[in-house]
């Protein structure tokens, strides 16, 4: 069976499944062809319709992909740009601690163990100075401790690594758990905002 294409009288044109057979006539012994055409217009019509219906899937399927893709570069532009502010943000908050508050703290002790040395014999004096004294000393530890939680000094100059080692050093000091790291070289990320992320997330 072959196809063919055709054209009618009136110049539309015509796809055809034709079906041909040679034979030998009895009686002469002339060879001649018998055959048969199926008209399958509609059907190639069909295919044809059906190509262009899947070229056109196929253009939108791109076409979204590709927006697709454009968005979500554009949300991870827009999360680093917010991670990167935060972490800005906790670094600028760990600054204050340490380099004011933290040292504003350190003076008034410093002041208040001068009180105790003028206060002499004076145990009422003894007491509320050294009470006073634990107080601040419990401020700045405390201080210390957010500054830490905020941004801690490893994160910012160590490999990543070593940055979750120092972490799960910490989590055992603070709540005697045992964290082991397993890492194979060196870990590197892309930015520190992406680095911080990953260290909250461990946290």
């Amino acid at each position: 069976a072959r196809e063919a294409v055709l054209l009618r009288k009136d110049g539309s044109v015509l796809y055809a499944l034709g079906h041909a057979v040679l034979l030998v006539n009895e009686q002469t012994g002339e060879p001649y062809i018998q055959g048969m055409a199926i008209d399958i217009t509609e059907r190639k019509r069909a295919e044809e319709a059906l190509r262009d219906l899947t070229r056109t899937l196929e253009s939108k399927v791109i076409q979204r992909t590709a927006e697709l893709q454009r968005q979500a570069q554009q949300l991870q532009k827009i999360m680093i740009e917010l991670l990167e502010t935060e972490d800005r943000e906790r670094r600028h908050l760990a600054e204050i601690l340490h380099d004011d508050l933290q040292q504003e703290l350190a003076a008034a002790k410093f002041h208040v163990g001068l009180m105790r040395e003028q206060a002499g014999h004076d145990a009422s004096l003894q007491a509320t100075a050294s009470q006073v004294d634990h107080m601040l000393q419990d401020a700045i530890d405390k201080s210390r401790s957010l500054s830490h939680e905020l941004s801690p000094v490893v994160l910012h100059h160590s490999d990543f690594v070593e940055t979750l080692r120092w972490l799960a050093n910490e989590v055992q000091i603070k709540h005697g758990l045992v964290v082991s790291v397993q890492a194979t070289g060196e870990v590197c990320t892309e930015s520190d905002a992406i680095k911080s992320l990953l260290y909250r997330t461990a946290q």
